[in-house]
């Protein structure tokens, strides 16, 4: 009988029952189950982004129509447009957009309740609490 340099003897375990050291589990891993996590479903944002988009501009108009109303900006008129400074020309812009902001939002809710005694005394306690601030 003669001796075989190559061993018949396989060290490893079968194929199909080998474990890749790279793919097995960690010490600490949580252990796999077999359902799937539940993922909260994605409610959707756009409501929210028009609702703050609508209140900016609200907020922006009811602005200009405050500072135009008030006296704050002063609207040029031609001849002293063209000689103003840069700020009285920013001014100058700011009371046109305030007084067509106004012309088509608050002048028609104002002809709406001019009948009215309460919103005309409102309107008028508005009026010198801000011209008391701005004064």
């Amino acid at each position: 009988m003669m001796v075989s340099p190559i061993s018949a003897v396989r060290f490893t375990a079968n194929e199909a029952t080998a474990v890749n050291p790279l793919e097995r589990e960690g010490q600490f891993a949580k252990p796999k189950s077999d359902v799937p996590a539940e993922t909260p479903a994605k409610k959707s944002s756009t409501g929210k982004k028009v609702l703050k988009t609508v209140g900016v501009l609200a907020a922006v108009a009811a602005a200009l129509v405050g500072l135009n109303k008030f006296g704050v900006t002063k609207v040029l008129e031609s001849g002293a447009l063209k000689d103003a400074k840069f700020m009285q020309k920013v001014g100058h812009y700011v009371g046109k957009a305030g007084e067509f902001v106004a012309k088509y939002t608050i002048d028609p809710l104002m002809k709406m309740f001019a009948g009215s005694k309460t919103a005309a005394t409102v309107i008028d306690n508005v009026g010198s609490v801000a011209t008391d601030l701005v004064g």
